[in-house]
């Protein structure tokens, strides 16, 4: 996996488009865990990028991603973007495509997923909070970027939305148990306004289809931290908490 996604940023790079591994790749990576996937983003568009590449599919085109086929190896690629309207408080009804790293991570939901890594040496806008990071023997260094304190949040171990919580969990109401599921799985806290958040709009978890959550809980109770996940599924204001609601 990370020889094919390795190829693709080198082909990128090659024809001149920006682009960083993202999201829980880079998270995993600073955890010690082993990524299950890699995802990339990059400034060229979904047509650009499927005529760099010899086997694409086009699956999310409309919201600027393509499936890059590498060695046999399937590549999440998207395009840097920005979100409109969640109008199914799922996925935004339209996107619009943004020329900036920063702008596409600051859309993300958790800032522990809102982390960035580019090939050294980086050409892009460098912030002001960024780690570079020796690669080991035979691979290059690399360089994390981080627009939104997931780093800082990653050592004090916190769940912390990007942004206003209460928008993120608008947006798409499952994000919610997502909190909840990374809480279990990497045994973290959840920041207090963002939890506060969570119980105040538990009751709009309803608004989410049963086979979401189901997946979702499927993930949380094999989770090394299950325990704990479960104890904030039932975290209360009142007679309020995600599970009770889902009947």
């Amino acid at each position: 996996m990370i020889s094919a996604a390795r190829k693709a940023m080198a082909i990128l790079k090659a024809a001149g488009y920006e682009a960083h591994w993202v999201g829980g790749y880079v998270r995993d990576l600073i955890l010690g865990r082993k990524p299950k996937d890699i995802d990339i983003a990059t400034i060229a568009r979904p047509d650009q990028i499927m005529a760099l590449f010899d086997k694409t599919i086009p699956v999310g085109a409309q919201f600027g991603i393509v499936i890059v086929v590498i060695d046999g190896v399937q590549l999440e690629i998207a395009t840097y973007r920005e979100d409109g309207l969640y109008g199914d408080s799922r996925r935004p009804d339209v996107v619009f495509y943004t020329d900036t790293i920063r702008k596409d991570v600051e859309r993300r939901d958790f800032t522990i997923g809102g982390l960035a890594m580019a090939p050294y040496p980086y050409l892009g806008e460098v912030p002001p909070d960024y780690r570079r990071v020796e690669g080991k023997e035979g691979d290059d260094d690399t360089v994390i970027i981080d627009w939104v304190g997931g780093l800082a949040d990653i050592e004090a171990k916190v769940i912390r939305c990007i942004g206003d919580p209460v928008a993120r969990f608008t947006e798409d109401k499952l994000r919610m148990m997502r909190a909840v599921r990374f809480a279990a799985q990497l045994g973290f806290d959840i920041e207090a306004g963002t939890k506060n958040a969570i119980i105040h709009m538990a009751s709009k978890i309803n608004q989410v289809s049963r086979e979401r959550i189901r997946d979702e809980m499927a993930k949380l109770l094999t989770a090394d931290y299950a325990t704990r996940g479960i104890s904030l599924l039932f975290s209360r204001a009142g007679t309020t908490h995600l599970l009770s609601l889902r009947r």
